[in-house]
């Protein structure tokens, strides 16, 4: 018990060796996940889009071969 609470009194008064390091750190993988999160929202938006007009253009595709 004794070994838990002294270990919480290092991080919280950044007095350890990793204290301020360690949240730099944190902040860069933050942003960085961010960033990952919001490539992927717009990478899944192009295949939404891309996905749509393909359907679009077989559908197209079809109807016009019908037709002749």
């Amino acid at each position: 018990m004794q070994v838990e609470d002294s270990e919480a009194e290092t991080e919280v008064s950044g007095a350890g060796p990793s204290g301020p390091s360690t949240l730099r750190e944190e902040d860069k993988q933050i942003e960085l996940l961010m960033g990952l999160k919001e490539s992927f929202d717009w990478t899944n938006e192009l295949l939404v889009e891309l996905k749509e007009s393909i359907a679009g253009f077989v559908n197209t595709d079809v109807d016009s071969t019908l037709k002749e």
